[in-house]
């Protein structure tokens, strides 16, 4: 009996396929959508569970599902997902090259509203140009989507070059490119901290430099003490801990303080636990903060000289294992979804996999800085109160949609330090509604009905 109580206790924890099929190709990003509760992932797959669905899928933790009336190409090869993220509590697509039956024309950047897509208005499409004008990364701040990536000229703008942002009506050149040539770049990482814009990507040769941060006038500076080009640059950023924490592919041996990840307090670098190590090339290509946990995933063997094969974690002090699995090639990216941890594999578990290991517990930080958000009256006549039990940490925005998921209402600004808005809803005919509220922390969602 003992040996049968041992033998229990010392199985491994690991991945499986999900549902045991996963999918036909890579999975290049995913994302979780806490409005609708679904997980998307995208990349260059034609079949997502036994469906035949390319490019984009939403799983809800038991089946796949498309979304309908894309004109996402299916089939054999269909062009790849690069990129995904949220605003206005619509997903964001880029370098999904969107085919439009109407105008027979390829867009680059898409938007789904829960309903239908629609492309963004402004975004320069320019067909049969190599890898020009194609989004890399999204990231939503103070009620603006900001983008990065390899583009030129949005909307004849010769001011977006490889970063710009977008305000719901017109797109806004942030700089007049981050590097020297006239060929655009590739920006794949964006962050706030410390109320600065840092970026980070590959610029080429000739670029002033691989990772940075914009001043007031957006004018690029180097982060004092990164060192980039030959060793690397970065391609990941997470705030844990109040501190910034950049993955990539450089090297302490190439004069930084860490291998393939390091942390940043505002003034100066340090290693993280030893940093990654490995046979032959290794990069940390994504990191994300769950239950007050930092987890890190890509190419490497050891974290910290601890046996972790592509996935590791960080609780702030040590580096843990996961799991005794052994990836034939790097883990391109990961999600956690219903408290559950999915990973997209170049050739293992089917491209496709979650975890059935127990994940610790601990202080969500996406989730901890705000207890409760509440919407009165309920019902309603003329006004609404949105308040919430904290001050908000962040800015965000509240939008009011009717049951078709359109907007009811122009979304509304909240900045940071608010604890309550009143919305005049005077001009809403009777019928339900939905109060959505998202922050830079966490987003909610709540039924009203007007009367």
């Amino acid at each position: 009996m003992l040996f049968c109580l041992l033998s229990v206790q010392s199985l491994p924890q690991h991945f499986v396929p999900v549902n045991g099929v996963g999918t036909d190709r890579d999975i290049k990003c995913m994302l979780t959508d806490t409005i609708h509760n679904l997980l998307y992932i995208g990349g260059g797959f034609s079949k997502a569970g036994n469906l035949n669905i390319g490019a984009i899928a939403s799983y809800d933790g038991t089946n796949f599902d498309s979304l309908p009336g894309s004109g996402i190409a299916t089939g054999c090869c269909p062009n790849p997902t690069w990129a995904m993220g949220m605003y206005y509590n619509n997903l964001i697509l880029g370098e999904t090259w969107y085919f439009d039956w109407v105008q027979h024309k390829s867009h680059y950047i898409v938007q789904w509203n829960g309903i239908q897509w629609d492309t963004i208005a402004g975004w320069l499409d320019m067909p049969n140009s190599g890898n020009t004008n194609l989004p890399l990364c999204f990231l939503e701040h103070n009620g603006e989507l900001y983008v990065g990536g390899s583009f030129i000229k949005i909307g004849g703008n010769p001011q977006c070059v490889d970063l710009a942002k977008w305000n719901g009506s017109q797109w806004t050149g942030i700089t007049t490119g981050l590097d020297s040539s006239t060929w655009p770049g590739n920006l794949v990482a964006l962050c706030f901290y410390d109320n600065k814009l840092y970026y980070g990507g590959y610029f080429g040769g000739d670029s002033i430099v691989d990772f940075g941060y914009l001043d007031s006038l957006n004018n690029p500076h180097p982060v004092p003490g990164f060192v980039d080009h030959l060793y690397g640059g970065p391609g990941t950023f997470a705030i844990y801990h109040n501190e910034f924490y950049v993955g990539g592919g450089f090297t302490k041996a190439g004069g930084n303080a860490g291998n393939y990840i390091m942390k940043w307090n505002g003034a100066t670098w340090q290693d993280v636990g030893g940093g990654m190590s490995g046979a032959g090339s290794c990069a940390v290509e994504q990191l994300i903060v769950y239950n007050d946990n930092l987890y890190a995933c890509g190419v490497f063997s050891y974290a910290g000289g601890v046996h972790a094969d592509n996935i590791a974690r960080w609780d702030g002090n040590s580096w843990y294992a996961l799991s005794t699995d052994s990836f034939a090639a790097d883990i391109y990216c990961m999600a956690f979804f219903k408290n559950e941890l999915y990973i997209s594999t170049a050739n293992d578990y089917n491209y496709f996999a979650k975890y059935t290991g127990t994940l610790p517990n601990g202080i969500n930080e996406n989730t901890a800085t705000i207890n409760s958000f509440s919407v009165s009256p309920n019902p309603a006549t003329k006004k609404v109160v949105v308040s919430f039990s904290r001050p908000l940490p962040s800015a965000g925005m509240v939008v009011i949609t009717n049951v078709l998921g359109q907007n009811a209402l122009p979304p509304i600004h909240l900045s940071k330090g608010e604890g309550r808005k009143e919305i005049d809803i005077s001009e809403l005919a009777r019928g339900v509604y939905f109060v959505r509220v998202r922050s830079e922390e966490k987003q909610w969602v709540e039924k009203i009905v007007v009367e």
